[in-house]
């Protein structure tokens, strides 16, 4: 029995707009080499249903952080989203010693928890075979609370 290959790509805003252009030639070889392609954009800045052209074993879930600041912070301050791994972080790495890092790990609290609650569905159905992929530091903050069935990857040496 042949076995789904799956990876699931968090982008910024990919396949809205105009950005992201170098993610364009890298779908077309994860496609081929996967069975299953999911992408998972943060924003659509833009605002428009319109997309980028996607081979045909792409899924694109709707974006899952609001664009809107306003309603981004409320989204990510009024959730369940655990908050023990930031709080540790707070101090572990002595953030309050320097308002400029404040202000950073609120904006990343912030988007954690929108994240969190809106991917997290989608995080604990995949199995261990799942690869994770994602060139922004977002998803390695919220990938490890929700995913303790899929393996951690080592960082590349």
């Amino acid at each position: 029995m042949k076995s789904n290959r799956v990876i699931v790509c968090f982008t910024n805003s990919y396949p809205y707009g105009n950005r992201e252009t170098y993610f364009e030639t890298e779908l077309k070889y994860l496609s081929k080499g996967f069975d299953s392609v999911i992408i998972v954009p943060k924003y659509n800045p833009y605002k428009t249903n319109i997309k980028r052209n996607i081979p045909e074993n792409v899924t694109v879930w709707p974006p899952v952080v609001p664009t809107n600041k306003i309603t981004r912070f409320f989204a990510g301050l009024f959730n369940f989203s655990p908050l023990g791994l930031y709080i540790e972080d707070f101090f572990k790495e002595k953030v309050y010693l320097s308002l400029r890092h404040i202000l950073i790990w609120g904006r990343s609290l912030i988007m954690f928890r929108t994240l969190y609650d809106k991917v997290k569905p989608l995080l604990k159905a995949l199995d261990s075979e799942t690869v994770l992929y994602s060139y922004c530091a977002d998803a390695q903050n919220f990938v490890p609370a929700v995913t303790p069935q899929i393996k951690k990857a080592l960082p590349m040496p």
